[in-house]
């Protein structure tokens, strides 16, 4: 009796796993760049297990990208479950230190635990905070035990399944997907076995639980079958369109070029289709100034690189004016020595040192207005930031435009002490605070900051007081997370009126010939504005108070009513504007 049970037992254990299987085999997701599933609102609670079935292609030696995810920053609590190099799975995660950018993480990487099988692999993780250790199942079996000291707090992020909410969801999974759990507490090596058949909807301690098995890629919604966050489809038309209205109210443009470091290195055959395009529209855009925000290149000093960029750049030469920043990608030597051909340096009115372009200033006369684009170093030295400010204080009548590669980053604060990316830490002396605080809140005709180097989906703007009530525009443009899946060749487009304070911009792929996210980036602002100048007339009146206190009560647009900088509008603001106006300030 006993050996028939023993048989019999394994008979159906045989034809569980079979079953097991062949489900995995039934059906699965796979995902692709310019399209995200992630959920209307974040988790309530910080997962411990996660569990996923996943199928990475045999062999496959780079990574295959993030299974599911809540990280659309660097900069916020978020985790991130990875299939790393060689199969090896991992998570990643994120706390948001307060007051400021900066962030503390930690990952874990199972490197004997290989997925990259080309069979289907349940991986599970528990981190379990209370043990202070975080192990790795893979099949159900336990495979790897790590210290963990790590503590997850929670994030106030949405849940995304198959990549990340960040720029182009260029790290989205790449292998098959079949399904994801996520557990509130550690789950024990049984109850991880059990789970691998299916999730129990009915588990208390269950967050969210996606089956992909019927699902495929562009569906409007995968449900949870958990009844608690749904995943909802925002597809490859929201990121990219091509029946955009072109913007024809304008007498001038500028033609911004983010880090293009991605293109040169990864694809340079295409490096030509942005100057091609700005070559092609610059009559019929009226492009009078090219800028180019730094990380020209991508490999520091590689001639290769800076020969081809060099030739790109000189075929501007003679037809549109332009100016290039270096990034800390360009090192000095290569960057002074390819960009210091007579087609870039003849119109250099000034320099910090002699015969470098690290640091150095070029002047226009576009449309009305006088401008000097002040290209400034990455994290420049204290000793440049009072030359600048010499350079600034001697054209009192010219409208400044500070371009260096590091400034701000994409949640629109500046970059600091102790952040991941700023210049300080990369032994350089200035970060953006340091230049704000410095430099740019002192001077009354410091239009703009223009900046690169940190990833961001959005032409990103932030707007703040100097000293002299005037509002400088401050914007970052950085296409290279979207250039990492495959290479767009953007260009950001500004087009100003004739009075040069208002500007409309895009956001524009020359490669594919379509617009990026133009219900983000197609925006019209304001330049040169002054605090309190509530209507954006270019004069502090009586009428700036009245629309500040319609702004008090939601009924109108308001500028700059924020006078006292506390984020809202207030009764006090609309006072102190009135106060302004009686004083003729």
């Amino acid at each position: 009796m006993k050996r028939i049970f023993c048989v019999l037992f394994c008979i159906v254990t045989a034809i569980s796993l079979v079953n097991i299987a062949l489900a995995a085999e039934d059906g699965y997701m796979m995902f692709q760049p310019y399209g995200i599933y992630k959920t209307e609102a974040p988790l309530d609670i910080v997962p411990t297990t996660y569990e996923a079935w996943v199928r990475v292609p045999e062999g496959r030696s780079g990574t295959s990208g993030v299974v599911i995810s809540n990280a659309n920053s660097y900069y916020n609590n978020s985790f991130q479950i990875h299939i790393y190099e060689d199969g090896a799975p991992a998570i990643k995660f994120v706390n948001k230190v307060p007051d400021g950018p900066k962030f503390s993480y930690k990952s874990y990487t199972f490197s004997n635990s290989a997925v990259n099988t080309g069979e289907w692999t349940h991986v599970a993780i528990v981190a379990d905070t209370s043990a202070e250790k975080i192990s790795c199942y893979i099949n159900g079996e336990l495979s790897e035990t790590k210290t963990f000291s790590f503590v997850p707090e929670l994030s106030p992020l949405p849940l995304v399944l198959g990549g990340v909410n960040l720029s182009g969801n260029s790290d989205f999974y790449k292998g098959q997907l079949r399904s994801v759990a996520l557990y509130a507490d550690a789950r024990t090596e049984d109850e991880i076995k059990a789970d691998m058949t299916k999730a129990d909807v009915n588990d208390a301690n269950l967050l969210a639980y996606y089956d992909l098995t019927d699902a495929t890629f562009g569906d409007a919604k995968v449900a949870d079958a958990a009844g608690k966050n749904d995943m909802l489809y925002i597809g490859y038309d929201e990121f990219w369109q091509d029946n955009v209205d072109a913007v024809t109210d304008f007498a001038y443009s500028f033609a911004i070029i983010g880090d293009q470091q991605k293109v040169v290195n990864d694809y340079p055959d295409d490096l030509h289709y942005m100057y091609d395009w700005i070559l092609a529209n610059k009559d019929t855009k009226k492009i009078e100034y090219v800028v180019a925000l730094g990380d020209i290149t991508d490999d520091y000093d590689e001639a290769a690189e800076f020969t081809l960029v060099k030739e790109q750049f000189n075929r501007l030469s003679g037809k549109i004016p332009y100016a290039v920043v270096r990034g800390n990608h360009d090192y000095s030597d290569p960057y002074n020595q390819y960009m210091g051909f007579d087609g870039y340096t003849s119109d250099v009115v000034g320099r910090y040192e002699e015969g470098k372009l690290d640091n150095h200033y070029k002047i226009a006369k576009i449309g009305n207005t006088d401008y000097l684009f002040l290209m400034l170093d990455f994290g420049m030295s204290d000793e440049v930031i009072e030359w600048a400010s010499q350079v600034v204080e001697s054209h009192p009548n010219h409208k400044v435009i500070m371009v260096t590669h590091s400034y701000m980053h994409e949640d629109g604060t500046l970059t600091d002490a102790g952040d991941y990316v700023a210049p300080t830490s990369r032994s350089c002396e200035n970060d953006g605070i340091d230049m704000w605080e410095k430099f740019v809140r002192k001077y009354e005709n410091i239009l703009m900051v223009l900046c690169g180097h940190i990833e961001s989906d959005e032409i990103l703007v932030r707007k703040s007081v100097g000293d002299h009530g005037n509002v400088v525009t401050q914007v970052l443009i950085n296409p290279q997370g979207i250039d990492i899946c495959t290479p767009t060749g953007m260009v950001a487009m500004f087009y100003f009126n004739e009075e040069g304070n208002i500007i409309t911009t895009d956001w524009y792929s020359t490669i594919q010939n379509q617009y990026y996210l133009p219900k983000v980036n197609r925006f019209t602002m304001y330049v040169g504005e002054r605090s309190g100048d509530a209507n954006g007339d270019g004069s502090i009146t009586v009428a700036d108070a009245i629309t500040a206190l319609g702004g008090v009560f939601g009924n109108n647009e308001c500028k700059n009513a924020d006078v006292d900088g506390d984020g809202k509008i207030t009764l006090q603001d609309a006072f102190n504007i009135m106060r302004m106006a009686v004083k003729g300030e």
